[in-house]
């Protein structure tokens, strides 16, 4: 059997709508733990329902915190060693 394709589009219906997100919640945090497990990496997933409820996956002892400042420490390496310069003094390097 196979599975037609959906079209990506807000669904209208509330009942509706409240399905999907679980089951979608529920099997975007399973394949983040399969990911974990499978190739050994730290993954962290963080879902706000609709309401503002809170779900969250984090491969490492269930600590989300190290995750979140591994990352926030990764992304500030990264953005230090970026040069950013704005258009004036770039062309400031050729006059």
């Amino acid at each position: 059997m196979v599975r037609g394709k959906i079209q990506m589009k807000k669904i209208e219906n509330a009942s509706g709508m409240q399905v999907t997100f679980s089951k979608t919640r529920n099997g975007l945090l399973k394949k983040a733990h399969e990911l974990s497990v499978r190739c050994n990496v730290k993954v962290a997933a963080i879902i706000f329902s609709q309401k503002g409820k809170l779900y969250e996956f984090a491969s490492i002892d269930k600590d989300f915190a190290k995750i979140i400042f591994s990352f926030s420490r990764e992304k500030r390496k990264i953005e230090s060693s970026v040069i950013t310069c704005n258009f004036e003094s770039f062309l400031s390097c050729f006059c």
